[in-house]
């Protein structure tokens, strides 16, 4: 049984650092996205300033081309990582409510946040899941 519930537990750190992972790089491309969208308005902007003035333009379309290539590069990364945060959710939401690993009662959906990666192994130290508890 001690087996059994070693490997619960590691699946369940392995969920929650998945997750706190997957939550830290959405929160990277979402601002990925949003700069990138700030950059290529100021890029429409200048485009049409030199288009009125009758400069050439074809340099500045170049990088607006680049900057919208980035933009769907960065949206679809987005989007990726939240159907993969999505399935994740999906994927603990199918396993049962809770589930009895010794005296303990494990519930899925109500696990504990991860603090920061840098103080993770402190975490674990005092994690009702750590090492001390069986």
């Amino acid at each position: 049984m001690t087996h059994l519930c070693s490997s619960f537990e590691n699946e369940l750190r392995g969920a929650l650092l998945l997750e706190h992972y997957l939550e830290a790089r959405l929160a990277e491309a979402d601002g990925l996205v949003a700069r990138v969208s700030a950059h290529l308005e100021r890029q429409r902007q200048l485009l049409s300033r030199m288009e009125c003035a009758g400069q050439d333009t074809r340099r500045p379309r170049q990088v607006l081309v680049t900057f919208e290539i980035s933009l769907r590069l960065h949206a679809a990364d987005r989007d990726r990582l939240q159907a993969q945060l999505e399935n994740l959710s999906a994927d603990v939401s199918q396993c049962p409510d809770h589930i009895s690993g010794g005296s303990r009662l494990f519930t899925f959906r109500q696990a504990p946040r991860l603090p920061a990666p840098s103080s993770l192994s402190t975490y674990f130290e005092r994690c009702p899941l750590g090492p001390g508890t069986r």
